[in-house]
């Protein structure tokens, strides 16, 4: 036997130690090998370990974030510009960042969070040469409910203010975007005074693709209360190059009902049909007005366009119309 001095806590002790003969690997035995010794100290003397540097690993792939959520916005594209939105948006480069940073947003509270910094400035950014492509980027990001701010904000201008805006170089766009991405019901009033403003807004330059819109996008009940309207100056809007385009898209868009009522009135215009088929816009409706019309009216329709066949030959949109013409025929249209 022999022993092994301990000290621990400033104290000292021995302890036994057993000796045996050890065997090396040639077989041989050798001299006596002391055993060592493993005491187990108080755990109140134990101190934790500084951690080697292979224990340095890293935590399990399935335990880290995947993404960086909408609350940390040192990550998100409102970091940049927290504060300075407006002030952006009145800016020609600012404004294209703000849409860059919508385009880029990962979560709907970052658009509300750049939104919410433009509540109280839609009235002047619909008017802005610059802001106005925002208001149109986030009526095309946003979702409907969360677009209702831009909405209200026109509308607390009074019941004029969507014509007022529809008229505008810029705020047409503004018009033309809530229509296309905005539910019925929340335009409903909106719509509303658009429809009791159609005929002035259908004859101006930039009033007419909000009522285009509207023909496209609105509901039945709403498109048929707006060609009601083109009707009663059908042959007034049919000479105007702006309206015209509106007259198509009504042929477009409308109800076989509404189509057949604008044909009529259009015809019973002596030269009209004729002059609309020499114009951009003119010559879409005359084509519809071939097509919808029949019996009586069908046959007048097709004689005056026979009789100015020359001339329309000639012209770069009339030659579309009289092309009609055989086409019809092929088809037993045309006896």
């Amino acid at each position: 036997m022999a022993s092994v001095a301990i000290r621990t806590h400033g104290m000292a002790f021995s302890m036994p130690v057993p000796m045996f003969n050890a065997v090396g690997f040639d077989g041989v035995q050798s001299g006596p090998t002391q055993v060592m010794a493993m005491v187990i100290m108080p755990s109140a003397a134990l101190t934790a370990p500084e951690p080697m540097p292979w224990m340095q690993l890293n935590p399990a792939p399935w335990t880290q974030p995947t993404s960086q959520g909408p609350t940390e916005k040192q990550n998100t594209p409102m970091a940049t510009m927290a504060g300075r939105v407006w002030a952006l948006s009145q800016k020609q480069k600012g404004c294209r960042s703000v849409q860059d940073a919508l385009d880029a947003c990962k979560y709907d509270q970052e658009r509300k969070a750049i939104a919410a910094e433009l509540e109280g400035h839609v009235w002047d950014a619909v008017r802005c040469p610059h802001a106005n492509y925002v208001i149109q980027k986030l009526i095309m990001t946003l979702s409907p409910y969360d677009s209702q701010f831009i909405i209200d904000e026109i509308m607390t201008h009074g019941p004029k203010a969507p014509g007022q805006v529809s008229r505008h170089r810029y705020g047409c766009r503004i018009m033309q975007r809530l229509l296309e991405h905005c539910r019925p019901e929340q335009l409903e009033q909106l719509v509303e005074n658009l429809i009791r403003e159609t005929l002035l807004l259908s004859k101006h330059q930039f009033g007419n693709f909000v009522i285009q819109q509207l023909l496209e996008h609105g509901t039945d009940l709403q498109r048929g209360r707006a060609c009601h309207q083109l009707a009663r100056k059908a042959c007034e809007l049919g000479s105007d190059p702006n309206a015209s385009a509106v007259l198509a898209k009504a042929m477009a868009c409308a109800s076989l009902d509404d189509q057949t009522s604008l044909a009529h009135t259009l015809l019973s215009q002596p030269g009209l049909l004729t002059a609309m088929a020499h114009s951009r816009h003119g010559h879409l409706v005359a084509q519809c007005m071939l097509q919808v019309l029949e019996g009586p009216e069908l046959e007048h329709a097709v004689a005056e366009v026979a009789s100015h066949a020359s001339a329309l030959t000639a012209s770069r949109y009339g030659r579309l119309v009289v092309k009609s013409l055989p086409e019809m025929a092929a088809e037993g249209t045309l006896e």
